[in-house]
């Protein structure tokens, strides 16, 4: 499961994997910028013979967006066997036309060296909403 939420102050959060870590906002200011629930991915196995360990996508129809004249989007996610993460975010108006996102496919995320974080985001502690039952490479958290 993986849920999505808005942010309050989007501004603060440009480039902030670039910024140097005095410059990032504090772990109390992250809390505090998380706004109402967007929507909720379900992640289910991939089977058999497929690049991917786990898949999902926003329900059907999407979720509401009014984001550059969408009135809808919707997303898919799959977390790949080489630790990948691909997203394919893209916002539609009431005619069905792709009004925002990328066309071609989706975004790949790759993970990133455990040097790199520099353990910025570890004072956070974000509850479970449900026991944590599988883990891939302490990277990712999923729950099912």
């Amino acid at each position: 499961m993986l849920s999505s939420y808005a942010i309050r102050d989007v501004e603060e959060y440009k480039n902030l994997c670039d910024r140097p870590r005095d410059q990032c906002p504090l772990p109390e200011e992250v809390i505090g910028d998380i706004a109402e629930h967007l929507t909720t991915i379900y992640l289910k196995p991939c089977g058999r013979g497929k690049h991917c360990l786990y898949e999902g996508s926003t329900p059907p129809g999407g979720f509401p967006n009014s984001w550059n004249g969408a009135t809808y989007c919707t997303s898919e996610l799959s977390i790949l066997k080489n630790n990948e993460i691909h997203t394919w975010d893209r916002g539609y108006d009431d005619d069905g036309n792709q009004v925002w996102g990328v066309k071609e496919g989706p975004y790949e995320f790759k993970s990133a060296p455990a040097s790199c974080f520099n353990g910025m985001f570890s004072p956070l502690n974000f509850p479970p909403s449900q026991p944590m039952e599988k883990r891939i490479e302490g990277s990712f958290v999923l729950q099912e």
